[in-house]
């Protein structure tokens, strides 16, 4: 395939928009937003995750609750069992990237 001016252009802009989301993971401005919506750095600041158009059940990995979501981009967890436990709902690795030194606690044993 040729290189001509526009796709050098769109490539540009596209790796211009992906440095840019990595400023923007790095630097955390967000962190309100993102400790309330239970999203790691990662998780957050990502942008257009590529997921099928098919209602999806999944069940949390914590606490085995049965979840719903529009599309094949599922979370991990739960969002009791994710702010229970510190955890990104998403992928469910720890909120503060850091090593785990206990199991995770499912939010219906509290009940």
């Amino acid at each position: 395939m040729k290189l001509d001016q526009q796709r050098i252009n769109l490539k540009t802009e596209n790796r211009k928009a992906m440095l840019d989301a990595y400023v923007q993971m790095i630097e955390d401005l967000d962190i309100k937003k993102r400790w309330e919506a239970s999203l790691c750095q990662i998780c957050f600041y990502s942008k257009g995750r590529i997921a099928g158009q098919a209602f999806t059940s999944h069940e949390c990995g914590i606490c085995d609750e049965p979840m719903q979501f529009p599309s094949t981009d599922v979370n991990a967890l739960c969002k009791d069992c994710a702010k229970l436990n510190t955890l990104c709902v998403h992928c469910g690795c720890s909120m503060r990237l850091t090593k785990r030194l206990k199991e995770p606690v499912s939010s219906k044993e509290l009940e």
